[in-house]
C-alpha cells in the first residue's frame, strides 16, 4: 500500500489590510510622546537657563582676570603706558586698567561671543544675546575712576537667564 501525501497550502491569516499600524496604535504612540515631552521640555528649559547664567558668571571672571592682567602689565617698573598688548590686540588703559570702551575691556576679553556690549560713561555692560528679558542675564565692567583706584565688576545679574 502506497500512501500519497498531498501538499496542502494553508492560507495566510494576514491580509494586506492587516499589515500596518491602526489608528489606535498611532493615537497611543502620539499620547506617549506627548507625555514624555511634557516632562522633558521644562527640564531642558531650566538647563538652558542654567547654562546662560554660568556663561554670565564666567564672563565676569574673565573680565576680572583681563583687568588684573592689564594692570599687572602697566605696573612694570619704569613703564608709563596708556595701552598694553593682550592676545595680539591693543588694549587702551585708563588709570592702569582697561578703559570702558571697545578698544579697552572689549579687546581685553578675547571671547565674548553671545554677548552684546553696551557702553556708557565709564562702564560697559555685557548682556547675553539670547536672554529671555532685557537687562537681565548681564554683567557690568566699570573702569577705574581715578588713579589709585581699581576697576570693578558689578551688577552680575543672572535672574531670569
Amino acid at each position: 500500500m502506497v500512501f500519497r501525501m498531498r501538499r496542502t497550502i494553508i492560507p495566510s491569516t494576514c491580509s494586506a489590510r492587516d499589515s500596518g499600524f491602526t489608528l489606535i496604535d498611532t493615537v497611543v504612540l502620539t499620547s506617549l510622546v506627548g507625555i514624555v515631552a511634557a516632562f522633558a521640555v521644562p527640564h531642558f528649559t531650566r538647563l538652558a537657563n542654567s547654562v546662560r547664567a554660568a556663561e554670565v558668571i564666567t564672563l565676569g571672571a574673565r573680565l576680572r582676570h583681563a583687568a588684573q592682567s592689564a594692570n599687572a602689565q602697566s605696573l612694570v617698573p619704569g613703564s608709563h603706558v596708556s595701552a598694553v598688548t593682550m592676545g595680539g590686540k591693543t588694549v587702551t588703559l585708563r588709570n592702569g586698567y582697561p578703559d570702558a570702551t571697545a578698544g579697552g575691556i572689549c579687546n581685553a576679553v578675547f571671547d565674548s561671543d553671545g554677548f552684546t556690549a553696551s557702553e556708557g560713561a565709564g562702564f560697559v555692560t555685557f548682556i547675553r544675546a539670547d536672554a529671555p528679558s532685557g537687562k537681565q542675564c548681564s554683567v557690568t565692567y566699570q573702569a577705574a575712576p581715578e588713579a589709585g583706584s581699581t576697576a570693578t565688576i558689578t551688577d552680575l545679574d543672572i535672574s531670569d537667564c
